[in-house]
C-alpha cells in the first residue's frame, strides 16, 4: 500500500498564478491515486484582473462533484 502524500501550494494573487497553479494540480491528481492537493488562495481587498470570476468557477465546479 503506497503512503499517501499531500502537496499544498499558495500561488500569488494573479489570474496568471492561479490558473498555471490549477492546471499543474489537476495534472498531478490523475497521475497519483494517493495525492492530495490543497490550494490556497489570499482573498486581497481589492479585486485583481479577473481572478475572482476564476476562483468562483472553480468553486462552483467542486460543489458539483
Amino acid at each position: 500500500m503506497k503512503k499517501a502524500l499531500e502537496l499544498i501550494s499558495i500561488p500569488i494573487p494573479g489570474i496568471g498564478h492561479f490558473v498555471s497553479t490549477v492546471e499543474i494540480a489537476k495534472l498531478l491528481f490523475f497521475r497519483d491515486d494517493n495525492l492530495f492537493i490543497t490550494i490556497l488562495i489570499m482573498k486581497l481587498p481589492f479585486t485583481v484582473d479577473g481572478s475572482d470570476a476564476y476562483i468562483k468557477s472553480l468553486a462552483d465546479l467542486s460543489l458539483k462533484t
